[in-house]
């Protein structure tokens, strides 16, 4: 059904009406997010003065000098710099899961991964991770989008060569929530059916861009503490000087999801006045809005909330605290002096000082001072509690502030404490790299429709380098992104240094590996180390599945023993066991058997080669005293088969002379070859033959019996023997 051509002028009315609902539902929270802010990174305190927008200094309602110069105690930023830290200190995996299985997706994957690995680094470089983590903190929310830039990347030569053309490049930014609108009652933006981004532009900028815009339109008010504070860039330039006092106006960009009206959705740039561009459709992937959004503690509602909200009334009610006890410590330090009323003692004598003395109305008595009654017990215990409460709201304790409460005296005590706030906040950090998720995803989708021409990607870090050239046809359809913050490892170095050389000493890892967990924060890339193997085997499987599979192909560089397991457990399956035919069990039984034999014959012949590749070092004992086995018996096989073929030979070459003549090199080779095959049938009927007359079971089962029953003798030497009888 087609489109009906739109009415612009109706459909600015009926966005901008929206927009102007989801600002008024959110004024109270902007201001809240200001009061956090300025709390978090000045020395004044501010208080509500109505229930939406109007804000003060708690000072100006104070009387004392005193206690207005003791109120400018910093409780929140200590805790906000632990969180901050505990945010950006997080090392997250980054993964990208294949779409199918079959080479060029799982190429495709790796691709996928290495390109979002690069971003990352260049986020955290430039300082996109950081400011998403601010906000955050700030308000409870994180929002960022990607944007492809045409007029970026590098410069590409056209046909005729005397032009240069741009590349483009993805641009990645990280939004205010300050300026993104969205109905209050969605989840999240994910799910939210419209959302809208404002930008504050210089007036002469936009009207350069958009020739439409008129004189007036548009205009912004730099005095509400929103806009200061963004044009600003500062909290404390926003309290103590002027607003800013060149032109500016606010531009609204529109993202509509698909409607049965727009089936492709909608995206306008438009003023308070008119719509400036109509894109006409949401020129994204998968018709997508791009913003993508984070949440600190999740709310159930469009926006999150952040625990500095729930501090900053305790943090000024223990300024008041502070406040009071020092007008009573400046009262404890000038007491009043008292003189009888007939007393002939001046004022300056008995003080040395001019002050106010209190004459009572006796004619004779001794001078004294007055002075205030003490401070109960009750006022400082509350103040702890006050202090306390700010730490468990925030969980942020003395460890994770990097200091050692009372009574601890191991470092190695002090980190597991730290821990345990960290546990409280894995949920948040999930949340602020679920964001990234969204992100990458739709990174990944912009960069497959634009980057047309051929691209490189580099990445030189401590895990890895890695170089590659790629194309946005070579990246997936549908990217199946994920990223890992959990990790088997505690984040405190002192806690992870311990626990490393636990599983070192317990042979759990290798000296390498454990200096590897050390360097790089997490055991990933060590059990990454079998992730190629295992990819390509269910590769293989699900050719096999196919019927795509003609022939066995085993090379000597793949690990076999991951390979073995992971057919085994399919094998296992109720799936291999109900949907696969008798020509497609066989052919399997074959692989696995063709890996078995490359597997011995490679420790056999080659055992450096076969440590590396199988990683040897994480090889069971169990393991070693079967594949021993398998070892003996294949080198006596090759000695039989070597016997054979050199006694066929011999005779071959016997009959060759009794004719007057010579094997050619080619008779040789197929004389040695039958040779061969033969011997290996014989010796393997033999073993057959030995097994079966001992114990009636498969050579596998009887090598096995033989092994566990060599073990308990093992076991049972030096043991008494049993009496009879019992």
């Amino acid at each position: 059904m087609p489109e009906k051509k739109k009415d612009l002028k109706a459909e600015h009315k009926r966005v901008y009406d929206l927009f102007s609902r989801f600002r008024q539902a959110k004024q109270a929270l902007e201001t809240k997010w200001v009061v956090n802010i300025l709390t978090t990174f000045t020395y004044e305190k501010w208080m509500f003065t109505d229930r939406v927008q109007n804000i003060e200094r708690l000072d100006k309602f104070i009387n004392s000098d005193t206690a207005r110069l003791h109120m400018k105690t910093q409780k929140i930023l200590p805790i906000f710099r632990a969180l901050f830290s505990k945010i950006i200190k997080t090392n997250p995996i980054i993964r990208a899961a294949p779409e199918g299985l079959d080479a060029q997706n799982d190429f495709g994957a790796e691709l996928s991964e290495s390109i979002l690995k690069e971003q990352y680094t260049k986020w955290k470089r430039f300082g996109l991770n950081s400011r998403n983590a601010f906000w955050l903190l700030m308000t409870g929310n994180a929002f960022s989008k990607n944007v492809f830039n045409p007029k970026k990347g590098a410069l590409i030569p056209t046909a005729s060569g005397a032009e240069a053309l741009r590349k483009g490049e993805i641009e990645t930014e990280a939004i205010s929530p300050f300026e993104v609108y969205q109905p209050m009652n969605v989840l999240s933006i994910e799910h939210a059916p419209i959302a809208m981004q404002t930008v504050l532009m210089l007036r002469k900028d936009a009207m350069a861009q958009f020739n439409m815009i008129k004189k007036g339109e548009g205009s912004v008010d730099t005095n509400i503490w929103r806009n200061k504070l963004l044009l600003s860039g500062s909290p404390f330039e926003i309290t103590y000087t002027s607003t800013s006092s060149e032109d500016y106006i606010e531009m609204i960009i529109v993202y509509e999801r698909p409607t049965d009206e727009h089936p492709k959705g909608n995206m306008y740039i438009m003023t308070d006045k008119q719509i400036v561009k109509d894109y006409g459709e949401l020129d994204i992937p998968d018709n997508e809005i791009p913003l993508c959004q984070g949440k600190f503690i999740e709310t159930g509602f469009a926006f999150g909330e952040t625990p500095i909200s729930f501090l900053v009334p305790i943090d000024r009610e223990i300024s008041l605290y502070r406040g009071q006890l020092a007008v009573h410590a400046e009262k404890l330090a000038n007491p009043i002096p008292c003189l009888p009323y007939k007393s002939k003692i001046s004022s300056e004598e008995f003080g040395n000082r001019h002050a106010k003395v209190f004459r009572y109305d006796e004619r004779t008595g001794k001078p004294f001072w007055l002075q205030p009654a003490e401070m109960s017990q009750y006022f400082f215990n509350n103040l702890n509690r006050l202090e306390m409460d700010m730490q468990d709201i925030a969980s942020i304790h003395d460890p994770s502030m990097g200091k050692r409460p009372e009574g601890v005296r191991s470092g190695l005590h002090q980190a597991y404490m730290s821990e345990e706030d960290d546990q409280q906040h894995s949920p948040t950090i999930d949340n602020f790299f679920n964001m990234y998720v969204s992100l990458g995803t739709k990174l990944l989708k912009l960069s497959k429709k634009h980057y047309k021409e051929t691209r490189s990607i580099k990445i030189f870090g401590k895990e890895n380098i890695y170089y590659a050239k790629f194309s946005g046809k070579d990246l997936q359809e549908n990217p199946n992104v994920d990223i890992y913050v959990a990790g088997g490892m505690p984040s405190n170095r002192v806690a992870k240094q311990s626990m490393v050389m636990q599983l070192t000493a317990g042979g759990m890892i290798t000296t390498n590996e454990g200096r590897e967990i050390l360097e790089f924060g997490e055991m990933d890339p060590i059990f990454r180390k079998d992730y190629k193997d295992k990819v390509r085997q269910r590769i293989e499987i699900q050719k096999i599945k196919d019927k795509k599979l003609k022939e066995v192909k085993v090379t000597r560089l793949e690990n076999h023993i991951i390979h073995i397991r992971v057919v085994v457990d399919w094998i296992k399956s109720s799936e291999f066991e109900t949907s696969m035919d008798e020509e497609q069990k066989e052919f399997t039984f074959k692989h696995l058997e063709e890996h078995v034999k490359a597997l011995v014959e490679l420790f056999t012949t080659a055992p450096v080669l076969a440590a590396t590749c199988m990683d040897a070092t994480h090889i069971d004992q169990r393991f070693v005293q079967f594949l021993s086995s398998e070892i003996e018996l294949y080198q006596k096989r090759q000695a039989y088969m070597e016997q054979k073929r050199a006694a066929k030979l011999a005779a071959a070459k016997q009959a060759a002379q009794a004719e007057n003549r010579e094997l050619s090199p080619e008779e040789e080779g197929d004389i040695g070859a039958e040779a061969g095959n033969q011997a290996a049938d014989e010796f393997e009927q033999e073993q057959r033959n030995k097994a079966q007359s001992v114990s009636g079971v498969p050579p596998q089962i009887a090598m096995l019996q033989k092994m566990m029953n060599q073990t308990m003798q093992g076991q049972g030497e030096g043991q008494p023997p049993e009496e009879g009888g019992q």
